[in-house]
């Protein structure tokens, strides 16, 4: 090696201006940011401020000839000393993708794959970058950038995809996939175990140490994450490498949505893992040693070392010293048949804690929801969002229980949960209030009352509510349907009611109960019908009443009896129809009529009483039978049987008409008879029969004929036709003329 002839120059662009180096290092390797560090010696002061950020190009000069030259950007600067009247600095180059460690976002991604998300942050920060991968990424629905730097962003998603990078001469920063496609090192590949002493004397560039290692690792990686549109779906995957595969890394969530995804990034984690589990370290002067370059070393006596590796670290290291220049570069390679992957050493943020979003929707737009009953949101954090449905994202919102669901309106502020904090999975967790959405109920005055409530949809005229009122001594529950409220009982239901009920139907009430109906009420019970009640009943009807029954009817009563009709009355039975002066009494009854009155029997009308069966009418009074008919007749008409038995007196009373109509009519009274007419009493029958204990009266004008147990009295003018003959039996002293 002709030490003479080697010399380092470091060109800043700062116009013309460059000055040799008396010491640099510099680091490269695979997706590693790397750097340079020289010492120059200058004769004037640097204005170091004034060149930060400025493009530096370190060459190195072999003999004059460029051998190889790196292209970044000053970053910082430092003076060291004054020696032999120079000054003397350090300078600190950096690849441009360095400097996106200085920025520092949050942000979203909707519908776009890794590369040209990748690119825009590059171009972002002015990283000039060239794709040459094989593999295309997913597409990914939703990708976030939160509180992370460009740069860990980038190495985040690169090594996620298992993209990884160099650098070229000009600072370019290079993206690739495939390693065994890698280029070999410039100049030459093949080379031997050299001498550095007889290196350096001859010039001769090679590898000067050459040592081969291996180390456990882990063999086996297995993804698993979950898709809820797919829920039943496995998305579990794993890939093995040649060894170790008893050691396995298990991720989950690891961020897809299809097995084949998971396939793909199992493969590309498990050669992550078994990388550099072999490797080769050494030293050379070969200049062009470089990342992501393949070299062959041969060693006649350990073949074993002898074969093809892929550079993956260099470190060149430069001094001068009394003169003379000495160069070296230390090295680490793997197997260039071994697919090289970056690890994934970058962390993926997470959130802790909950954000709030604000539901957002199309313009007029008040529910805005997909199939799965999603709300769209924007985050506060999100500056470059417009606050219109295009800067919002779908999110699934928590629901309390099994199939509840409760929709998100547009212009809500709710809260937001992230499932194992991953800012790609949030979840809507709660309504919030804020400055616009105010308590509906002014706080703190009711500081005591829970409500939930919907509001009309569309035009919020309305709303349902369930609210609890929670003040001490006046405890309720409140509910409030805008329109219709319906309820669908399965099987039973059951209310208890420790006080009063009041049901108020300001339309109709309609109530269908398909089996059998039963009230108990324990005291009173009144009802109240402004209208007409028809009561229909299709097969029997019985009312059972412990003390009294009065009903008052202002108009009319009929009762229409097809079959048989029995009445029984432990008391007194009283009919009034109307008042003294207007109503009637009217009661048909097709068959059988019965009627039993344990007092007495009472009909009063202002108009007429008309009793008319259609076959046996049978009344029995254990008291006195009573019936009144003040301005018109009396009438009892049966088809067959008449029979009314009286234990004490009858009297009937009629201004009109009186008549008793039957093919057979038994009276018997145990008291006294009374029987008045104004106009005219007739009894028709072919057997007339009555019995009384006491006496039976039969009063006109001027005529009474009065019968007692003693004898048979008539008082006034009578008047005896027969066609035949009339026959009196008695004792002839008690007959008078």
């Amino acid at each position: 090696m002709s030490k003479q002839a080697l010399r380092i120059e470091v060109f800043l662009s700062i116009g013309d201006a460059s000055w040799p180096a008396l010491r640099a290092r510099v680091e490269e390797g695979i997706s590693e940011l790397g750097g340079a560090w020289v010492e120059v010696a200058v004769g004037t002061d640097l204005d170091v401020e004034a060149m930060l950020e400025e493009t530096a190009t370190l060459v190195i000069l072999w003999d004059g000839q460029e051998k190889r030259r790196f292209t970044m950007q000053l970053a910082r600067g430092r003076f060291l000393d004054e020696e032999d009247g120079h000054l003397h600095y350090e300078l600190e180059l950096r690849p441009t993708l360095w400097f996106l460690g200085l920025d520092k976002n949050t942000r979203k991604w909707r519908d776009q794959r890794a590369e040209p998300i990748v690119s825009k942050v590059l171009g972002e920060g002015s990283v000039a970058h060239a794709w040459r991968t094989t593999r295309q990424s997913d597409l990914q629905p939703y990708c976030m950038q939160y509180r992370e730097t460009n740069l860990a962003f980038v190495s985040r998603m690169l090594e996620f995809e298992g993209f990884y990078y160099t650098f070229d001469p000009d600072g370019t920063m290079i993206l690739g996939d495939t390693s065994s496609a890698s280029p070999e090192v410039e100049g030459g590949a093949e080379f031997e175990l050299i001498d550095a002493a007889g290196a350096l004397a001859h010039g001769d560039f090679g590898v000067t140490s050459f040592e081969r290692g291996a180390a456990v690792g882990s063999g086996k990686a297995t993804v698993n994450d979950y898709n809820w549109k797919t829920p039943a779906l496995s998305l579990l995957a794993s890939a093995t490498g040649a060894k170790d595969t008893h050691l396995e890394i298990y991720d989950y969530p690891v961020g897809y949505r299809s097995p084949a995804q998971g396939e793909v990034l199992a493969r590309l984690r498990v050669e992550a893992l078994c990388a550099e589990k072999r490797f080769v370290e050494g030293t050379s002067t070969v200049f062009s040693f470089a990342p992501a370059r393949i070299f062959s070393f041969t060693h006649e006596e350990a073949t074993s070392f002898s074969g093809r590796y892929l550079l993956v670290h260099v470190e060149h290291d430069y001094r001068e010293e009394g003169g003379v220049a000495h160069y070296e570069n230390r090295f680490r390679a793997i197997p260039a048949d071994v697919p090289y992957r970056p690890a994934l050493k970058t962390e993926r943020p997470e959130i802790q804690g909950n954000h709030t979003a604000m539901v957002r929707g199309p313009a007029g737009e008040e529910i805005h929801t997909d199939a799965y009953g999603r709300a769209k949101v924007q985050f506060h954090w999100d500056r470059e969002a417009k606050g219109s449905d295009e800067d919002s994202r779908w999110i699934r919102m928590l629901q309390e229980i099994s199939t509840s669901i409760a929709l998100s309106r547009v212009g809500w502020e709710i809260s937001v949960g992230y499932i194992d904090g991953d800012p790609t999975r949030p979840m809507g967790l709660a309504r919030q209030i804020n400055g616009q959405m105010v308590p509906m109920y002014n706080q703190p005055a009711f500081r005591n009352r829970m409500t939930i409530r919907t509001e009309t949809y569309p035009g919020k005229a309305g709303f349902n509510e369930l609210r609890l009122e929670d003040s001490a001594g006046s405890m309720h529950m409140d509910w409030h349907a805008q329109k219709d409220w319906k309820n669908l009982i399965e099987h039973d239901r059951t209310e208890t009611i420790g006080n009063n009920l009041t049901v108020l139907v300001e339309s109709n009430s309609t109530r269908v109960v398909e089996k059998t109906q039963q009230y108990t009420i324990g005291a009173d019970q009144t009802r109240t019908v402004g209208g007409s009640v028809i009561n229909k009943v299709e097969l029997d009807r019985t009312h059972a009443i412990g003390g009294d029954e009065s009903i008052h009817v202002e108009v009319g009563a009929d009762t229409a009896v097809t079959g048989s009709e029995v009445e029984t009355v432990g008391g007194t039975r009283y009919t009034r129809a109307g008042n003294d002066e207007a109503g009637s009494i009217d009661r048909n009854i097709q068959k059988t009529l019965t009627r039993i009155v344990g007092g007495s029997q009472i009909s009063m009308a202002g108009g007429s009483v008309a009793h008319e069966g259609g076959k046996v009418l049978v009344e029995i009074a254990s008291g006195s039978k009573v019936t009144v008919a003040i301005d018109e007749s009396i009438k009892q008409a049966v088809a067959d049987k008449h029979g009314t038995f009286v234990s004490g007196y009858v009297l009937r009373k009629s201004k009109g008409d009186m008549s008793v109509s039957a093919k057979k009519t038994t009276v018997n009274v145990g008291a006294s008879a009374i029987f008045r007419s104004a106009e005219r009493m007739e009894l028709r029958s072919k057997a007339i029969e009555l019995v009384a204990s006491a006496s039976i009266a039969l009063r006109g004008e001027g005529l009474t004929i009065e019968m007692t147990p003693s004898g048979v009295s008539i008082t006034g003018p009578l008047k005896q036709e027969s066609g035949t003959k009339i026959t009196y039996r008695g004792n002839p002293e008690k007959l008078t003329p």
